[in-house]
């Protein structure tokens, strides 16, 4: 094991620990969230924490729902349960889409927010015919209320945070008194609470599918996709003329572009601009990353990082550029065929894990020839072939309407397969882990953490203080060893 690992092995056994020997079901929640974000941001091949959820489940299940608590809420077919909805994320946007499907095909809906939603989410789902509950409380009276929601609904589905540990629990007691449970697998590479809680495992991805089939404690899978807006027509809309017309665009989340595995798209990016007159605009990286100094550097003003955007206005710069670079190496998902179907040609590598889309076709077998194809594209104009097939193949099978349709296939018994190409081709399904243990950092999170015992706090301080390869959140080692000695936040 490399000194991460062990450093990583230590830190989670202590939070275990902690979780199993909390009295309190506050406070082996409150470590429980510390050890899942734990898990999910070191991603070292982890999945699950199956015996850990089964353990607090018999041990604190009956004060998590009291049998007779009242339920004073309206019965609706479908509950969809999210940790925390966002004005930009991918996993909100899919949510939003499907309750405008739903009501569409006239079913009841309702949401329910375990953290937090911003108030655009709220506005929107209302205006799908949504009703949203907010959860409020402690820990345990939010999994309390989500249980009694449960109640009203005919089946939950979860689009957890994969560190919400309580409402992963009041799922596995819904599934135990006879709702059907289905998790949305979106975080389908890292480590989730909820799976195994759950009747159904819905796949956004064929990479999340042959993970899950490998290594999840899935009950059941099908394929549910990720819904992606259609253009109207075959041929894409005419892309604005003039400078705009020579704009490379990227979007995704900033570590995304973090360069990593022998993959360096600042580097890309920056190589392309000396070889065009194109500019280009990163929708979610931010000019405090590091690895984009140099390439901001050499091109000033020819290079932009716009920050994350609403999806509102994110849309409207995929009317206006021509051309679309997937980020690496950890791929967009969802933008890259929402480009496609915006317009756009499309570019990116061959992902190692990828199956994401239909669109994934359209990807190069290497960084060289997708390079040499979006410098002949911004010279003559000319697209990448397959494109028009592929955007007919989404727009059948990728609107909102198909994915909902897939949905409720799924919870009615039907299987529901992935298309086969997206399984298909070669995936490297460590390939997370690989790059986690290439860095060689153990990130640990202890924000959440308010109320371990002052044995476990000793014990990560010991376990963390002296070593180089950890990186402490919220304010680094200083704060560790206050929050060691005292336990206080802040």
């Amino acid at each position: 094991m490399t000194p991460a690992e062990k450093t990583l092995s230590r830190v989670r056994g202590t939070l275990r620990a902690a979780v199993v020997r909390a009295r309190e079901f506050d406070v082996a929640l409150d470590i429980g969230r510390t050890l899942g974000q734990l898990n999910w941001h070191n991603n070292d091949g982890l999945l699950s924490e199956e015996h850990l959820e089964e353990e607090l489940h018999h041990r604190h299940g009956a004060a998590l729902a009291p049998r007779m608590r009242p339920t004073l809420v309206a019965s609706v077919e479908w509950l969809h349960v999210i940790s925390e909805a966002y004005v930009v994320g991918g996993h909100t946007r899919l949510l939003e889409m499907l309750l405008d499907a739903q009501r569409r095909a006239g079913a009841t809906v309702a949401v329910a927010v375990t953290r937090s939603a911003a108030p655009s989410f709220v506005s929107r789902a209302e205006a799908a015919g949504a009703v949203v509950h907010a959860l409020t409380g402690t820990p345990s009276m939010r999994a309390a209320g989500l249980v009694a929601l449960g109640r009203a609904a005919q089946r939950i589905v979860l689009h957890i945070h994969p560190d919400d540990l309580g409402a992963a629990l009041a799922a596995r007691q819904l599934q135990g008194e006879g709702r059907q449970v289905l998790f949305v697998n979106h975080a389908d590479h890292v480590f989730s609470y909820g799976v195994g809680g759950a009747d159904l495992c819905l796949e956004v991805s064929g990479f999340g599918w042959r993970i899950s089939e490998a290594k999840r404690p899935v009950r059941a899978q099908h394929f549910l996709g990720i819904p992606v807006t259609a253009v109207a027509a075959d041929t894409p809309p005419a892309r604005t003329s003039g400078v705009a017309a020579r704009t490379i665009l990227s979007m995704g989340s900033s570590h995304k572009y973090k360069p990593a595995g022998g993959y360096d798209l600042p580097a890309f990016i920056s190589n392309l601009l000396d070889h065009s007159d194109a500019t280009a605009e990163m929708i979610g990286p931010s000019a405090s990353d590091p690895w984009w100094a140099s390439a901001l550097a050499r091109h000033a003003g020819r290079l932009r990082l716009s920050g994350p955007l609403p999806f509102a206005e994110a849309a409207t710069r995929f009317t206006e550029a021509t051309a679309y670079v997937d980020s690496f190496p950890i791929n967009g998902g969802t933008a890259f065929p929402q480009a496609l179907m915006a317009g756009m040609s499309v570019f990116g590598p061959g992902a190692d894990a990828g199956g994401y889309n239909l669109a994934d076709a359209l990807r190069f077998p290497s960084l060289t020839a997708m390079t040499h194809a979006l410098t002949a594209f911004l010279a003559d104009g000319i697209p990448p072939a397959r494109e028009s097939e592929i955007r007919r193949r989404i727009a059948v099978e990728y609107n909102a309407d198909a994915v909902a349709a897939r949905l409720a296939a799924a919870a009615g018994g039907r299987l529901c397969l992935p298309p086969p190409e997206l399984l298909a081709s070669p995936r490297t399904l460590d390939w997370y882990p690989q790059m986690w243990r290439a860095e060689g950092l153990v990130h640990v999170d202890l924000a959440s953490s308010q109320h371990m015992a002052v044995a476990a706090r000793a014990a990560l301080g010991l376990q963390i203080l002296a070593r180089d390869h950890v990186r402490v959140r919220p304010a680094g080692r200083r704060w560790l060893l206050r929050w060691a000695a005292s336990g206080r936040i802040g």
